[in-house]
């Protein structure tokens, strides 16, 4: 019996599904967001919402601590929002 034969994948029977990402940068509006319309219009699978944000982005960009907890507030209110309206997550 060859041993390699049972340990090979099986062969997709169906094409993959995307999944739509949409980076969160600035702009963390629903309305009038023309990426996040164009990915939930054309999803297959689902979207992938994301904001990325490092403590050195803070120093570098000289974010106080009004402004961090202003954008924390704020992706909190769009995580509720996406969950609420379009069923995505961030």
């Amino acid at each position: 019996m060859n041993a390699w034969k049972t340990l090979q994948p099986a062969a997709p029977t169906s094409k993959p599904k995307s999944v739509s990402l949409v980076w969160f940068r600035s702009d963390l509006r629903l309305k009038d967001n023309a990426a996040l319309s164009q990915a939930t219009y054309s999803r297959e699978e689902g979207v992938l919402a994301v904001f990325v944000v490092s403590k050195n982005d803070w120093i570098r960009h000289d974010w106080g601590a009004v402004k961090v907890d202003f954008i924390k507030r704020n992706l909190k209110a769009l995580e509720v929002s996406l969950s609420k309206c379009l069923n995505v997550r961030l």
